[in-house]
This record gives structure tokens, sequence and C-alpha cells, in this order.
């Protein structure tokens, strides 16, 4: 930074301001060297030592509250992380505690020790049966003949097994395979297409009923809409014919802001009563 003698002294307290922004960033890079070269950070190889001696719970505390560490010296800090390890691991062992006791009704740590032990053993009967179940299904799955694809299919679905390939047996082969369990369906239903459709809805109570027509009220409970917005809609689309002569499906949606099915279905009963053209008159 150069100070020349026509500055004005708005320019002198401007160079100023930079200059004390540039030793403020001096300032704190050398205080970010110190802090890592006290903490010896710059030693990656012990630094990995370090780090296959911690837990799992250690090195996620550790990550955690790194901020921290600027704050504390290094004693303070490694003390401040056993502290919260300690912690951890206390409240993980009443949580454990408080489990045998609602759920097994241990009162002793000898009583807690067995039920554990018997729970994992449990665990792994099950894991040991539930493969073994799924090895069987597999190899019913690869002994099926050839054209039960769906079925074939349907079971890894289920199943969560990958679907295996299809086995190359005579095209003359149509009967059944002996291997499949007679409890598996012989034939897949496809599930349904689409979705149910809402029951109509009563209006004829409603505001403005008398002013709509038979075909019209029909219209209005099929599609489930109020005889007041079905006016509107009905005064929106006529005006808009009106100024341009024709009126295409596409603008008519764009047009009315509610479900495309029910815009569409408006559109084909104004098209067949004649209201409107999509045409344009000549």
């Amino acid at each position: 930074m150069v100070f020349f003698g026509d500055d004005t002294e708005q320019d002198i307290r401007l160079k100023l301001v930079v200059l004390d922004i540039y030793n403020t960033r001096l300032d704190t890079r050398r205080e970010c060297k110190r802090f890592v070269i006290e903490r010896n950070w710059l030693d990656f190889r012990q630094q990995r030592l370090q780090d296959r001696k911690k837990s799992k719970t250690e090195k996620r505390i550790i990550k955690n509250t790194r901020v921290l560490s600027r704050l504390q010296t290094s004693q303070d800090y490694d003390s401040f992380v056993h502290g919260l390890v300690q912690e951890y691991e206390l409240r993980h062992r009443i949580a454990e505690l408080q489990e045998w006791r609602s759920k097994a009704g241990v009162t002793t740590l000898d009583d807690g020790e067995a039920y554990q032990a018997a729970r994992h053993d449990r665990i792994a009967r099950l894991r040991t049966i539930l493969e073994a179940s799924h090895q069987r299904l597999l190899l019913t799955m690869n002994q099926m003949p050839q054209g039960n694809e769906q079925l074939r299919e349907s079971l890894s679905r289920k199943s969560g097994l990958p679907s295996p390939l299809p086995p190359k047996l005579p095209s003359q082969s149509s009967q059944a395979s002996p291997l499949i369990p007679s409890c598996l369906p012989t034939k897949i239903t496809p599930p349904p297409v689409g979705r149910k459709p809402a029951n109509p809805l009563d209006i004829s109570q409603a505001d403005g009923i008398e002013l709509l027509s038979t075909e019209e009220q029909t219209l209005c409970s099929t599609l489930r809409l109020l005889p007041r917005p079905y006016l509107v809609i009905k005064n929106t689309i006529l005006r808009e014919y009106e100024k341009q002569g024709f009126l295409k499906r596409r603008a008519t949606r764009a047009l009315i802001k509610i479900d495309v099915n029910k815009t569409s279905r408006i559109y084909d009963f104004f098209i067949e009563r004649g209201w409107i053209s999509a045409a344009k008159k000549e």
C-alpha cells in the first residue's frame, strides 16, 4: 500500500482500512498454522494410528465437536471428548437395562446377560432358517418349467430374491413340475389398473340447482361439482368461445384450472350439445 502526498483524508482512511483487513487475515492465518502445529495434525501417519484405536462412537463425537477444539487446549479437549464418550456409554447401558426390565422382567445382571445371549441365539436361528427358506425357494424357482415366467417373477418380487434364469427344457414338455409346491398359485391375476371412480355427489339441495338442465345436473353429480362453480366454468368457456369463434381442448384446460379429466368431460359435453366447436367458423 502506497501513500502519496496528494492523498485526501478519505483516501488515507480507505487505505488504512484495507491495511487493517490485510493484517487481520495474516493474524488469522498465523493463528491457524500455530493451532495445527500444536495439535500435531500434520503427522498424518500418527493421526491414522490414533484413529484406528478409537471406537466409532468416539470418532463420531470428535467429528461433531471438533469446532470446539479451538476454544480449549489439547488436554482439555481430550478430557471433554472422553467425558462425552462415557456419558454416551452410560446412557446406552441404561437404555439396555431398561429394555431388559420392561421386555423380560430382568432384575439382575446375570439374568440380563442370559437374556441377551438367548436373544442373540434366537436371532441367529431365525437368520439361518430364513436363509435356508430362501435357498429352497430359489431352487424351486430354478426347477420351474419354461412358460411360468410370470409366476417366477411374482415369487422373486415377494421374496426379494433375484429372478433366476429360465431353465432350458424341451419345448414339447408342457406338464407341470412335481417340485412346485401345491400352495403356490397356478395363475397370476394382474393387479387392477386405474383407480375406482368416486361416488356421484348429491346436489339436489345445492344452491343454483334450478339453473341447470337435467343433463347438466347429471354431469355435475358425476364430476362432483357444485352448480355455482359449474356455472362459472360454463360462463368462462362460452365467453372465450364467443371471443375466438372456436375453442380447442388444450386451450380449455389452460383456461379452467381444475382437474384435467373433469375439464375434458365438460369440454366433450359442450361439444355434444353444440354449444362450442373445436374448428374455426368460416
